[in-house]
Formats: structure tokens, sequence, C-alpha cells
């Protein structure tokens, strides 16, 4: 039976409509601006578990894989990469054709390339930032960070001990970092590098550890108590998470502290 040839060009038509509205999608500017946005977005949060947690429930709605989370641990030659993909962003924007952007875009778009340029622009002050400041060092905002670590259910409690393993590298990277500010004598001044090495000697001890009184033991058991009360988990995982909190802190954070306060001493 032959095909009738009207419908054989209508479907031909419908055929190049749809890969004529694909490459439409895909190639306009505000397609391009939202590539770029979203593709900033998943770099920044996949590269610190914490700040991913704080800001998405579901990561994984976003691309983003959520599963074994880290800290960023800072090196020399990853920072270098990062500036380097942040000129990248920058170029990608600006070579969008401004004009043909959505209502809303032109605003947004102005905002974020003033501020990515503007960040460009402190990578030649980069050792005068100071990631250990006696008042609002990364060293003593950590833990606080670790005890409001919400947990709605197995798994961020999993990502949780996942995370708190990777301290003694994000320490580690930050004691690397202020070696590199002494190189470029930029060292923070006597009195503030001792302060932060008594706030080291102070913020987790084996005592506390030893008596089970730390706030990363008891607020730790104060948020599984509520996954068992919602049944969410069960007495015996609570128990064995619980065992496995109180070793991370005492064989990998407990010493961490104590050697970034030797790393600050020397």
């Amino acid at each position: 039976m032959k095909s009738d040839p009207k419908f054989s060009l209508l479907f031909i038509a419908g055929i190049l409509l749809l890969i004529f509205s694909l490459f439409w999608f895909f190639h306009t500017p505000n397609r391009k601006f939202e590539k770029v946005c979203d593709e900033l977005f998943a770099e920044e949060l996949s590269e610190d578990g914490l700040s991913l947690h704080y800001t998405l429930a579901h990561p994984d709605a976003y691309g983003i894989d959520s599963s074994n989370p880290s800290l960023p641990v800072y090196d020399r030659t990853h920072s270098l990469a990062d500036y380097e993909a942040l000129l990248s962003a920058i170029q990608e924007l600006e070579e969008i054709n401004k004009d043909s952007l959505s209502v809303t875009h032109p605003q947004t778009d102005e905002l974020l390339l003033d501020y990515l340029k503007d960040e460009s622009q402190t990578y030649a002050y980069f050792y005068y930032d100071e990631p250990l400041s006696p008042t609002s060092g990364m060293h003593s905002h950590l833990p606080v960070l670790f005890a409001e670590y919400a947990f709605y259910d197995k798994e961020d409690v999993d990502n949780y001990l996942s995370l708190l393993q990777s301290v003694p590298a994000y320490l580690k990277g930050l004691g690397e970092f202020e070696k590199d500010k002494a190189e470029e004598g930029l060292f923070m001044s006597s009195a503030a590098c001792n302060e932060v090495i008594t706030q080291c000697n102070k913020i987790i001890t084996e005592e506390e550890l030893n008596n089970q009184v730390h706030f990363l033991q008891t607020s730790f058991h104060e948020r599984l108590e509520t996954l068992v009360s919602e049944g969410r988990i069960t007495t015996e995982e609570m128990n064995a998470y619980i065992t496995a909190n109180n070793n991370i802190l005492s064989e990998a954070v407990l010493p961490a502290y104590k050697s970034l306060a030797h790393t600050m001493t020397t």
C-alpha cells in the first residue's frame, strides 16, 4: 500500500521542526547563559560537602553526586586551576549576546559577571586571606558546622561521618596555606598565632572524648535519637553510629587538631 504523500511531507516537516527546536533550545543565548550558571553552581557545591548539605536537600535533582562527600582541601596547584576555571566562565559569559537574553537574564548576567571579575582580581591578593583568624577561623567554625549538621535520614548520617573523616586532610591543607603565606611574608602576628594554637588545643580534648561529653558527641547522639523516634534508623544502628563517631573523633579529628597546633608552632 502506498503512503499518502501529504502525510510523508507533514512527517518530514515535523521531524525538521523538532530538530530545529532542539537546536534552538540548546544553542540560544538564554540556554548558554543558564548552562554557565548551572555549571558554576554545581562545581562550587560539589567541592564542599558541608556547603552542599546546607544548601540543597536533594542534590541529585541538580545533577550533583552527594555520595562520599568531602571538605575542600587547599593545594597551590588546585587554586591555580580554580582561577583558570573562573577566567573561562568569565569568557563564556562575555561571549553571550546580551541583547538576545530574556527579560530577567540581562540583570543576572551583569551581576554575575561583575562578581566573577571582582573575584578574579582577588587572586592577586590570595595570600592576604586568613582562614585561621583567632576570631572567626575555620578551625573553630568547623566543629560548629558539624554540630548543626541536620540529619533527615540514614544517608545524612553516613555523609556526616564521611565528612568528619576528611577533617584531617582539610586542617592539613590549612596548615600548608599558612606555610605558603609565611613564604610570601604574609603570616599572621605572633599574638594571633599563639591564640590559634591555644584554640586548637582546647577545641577538642582527649579528656572530653573519654568522658563522652564533647559537644560533637552529645549533639550527634541527640540527632540520632530523633531519627530513632521517627523510625528512620534502629537502636542498633544508632549504637553502631555512635561508636563510629567516637572512633573518628579520637583517631582522626583530635590528632588533626594537635597536628595543626604543631604546624602553627613550628
